[in-house]
């Protein structure tokens, strides 16, 4: 059910210089990896299976900058990698964005969205290029999706050759 508080599998909270390569993950309680307000974060090698885990998102970059997501493996039942930027009032107030982000040579083996964008979306999301990946057996290749009051909207999005 989603009637508990779960924590996310890994996440780093306001630091600089993130280096996450060649773990694999499996059955996460809820999303899988997970950089906060960082800044220069480097994803790659990574393999996720969270089939049948409620919310058990791959890679969620929420409110941080100067991300590379490259070579990574995911099979999920909801988003396979998300950007994010703050939710409702808290995420005006911070007004955080997530921004300067590359995801290349990446695949998505199952899920709903292959590259999700929100909703969580309040700091805005922008300067983000995502290229040269593999997203199979997902119900969206790339997911736009916010509600009032989290919009922030975004700006210089390129998607290429998926």
């Amino acid at each position: 059910g989603r009637h508990y508080i779960r924590p996310y599998f890994i996440t780093t909270v306001g630091c600089k210089n993130v280096f996450v390569e060649g773990v694999t993950l499996k059955n996460g309680p809820m999303w899988n990896i997970v950089p906060v307000y960082c800044d220069g974060v480097v994803i790659r090698g990574v393999s996720i299976d969270s089939r049948g885990v409620v919310n058990g998102d791959g890679v969620n970059i929420e409110s941080s900058r100067n991300v590379l997501v490259e070579y990574c493996r995911t099979r999920t039942g909801d988003d396979c990698f998300a950007l994010k930027a703050g939710r409702n009032a808290d995420g005006l107030r911070t007004a955080r964005p997530v921004e300067n982000v590359v995801m290349r040579h990446n695949e998505a083996q199952s899920g709903f969205g292959g590259i999700t964008f929100g909703s969580e979306t309040a700091g805005t999301i922008r300067n983000i290029h995502i290229h040269d990946c593999v997203f199979e057996n997902v119900r969206h290749a790339a997911y736009f999706k916010t509600r009032r009051p989290r919009g922030g909207g975004g700006h210089n999005i390129l998607i290429e050759r998926i």
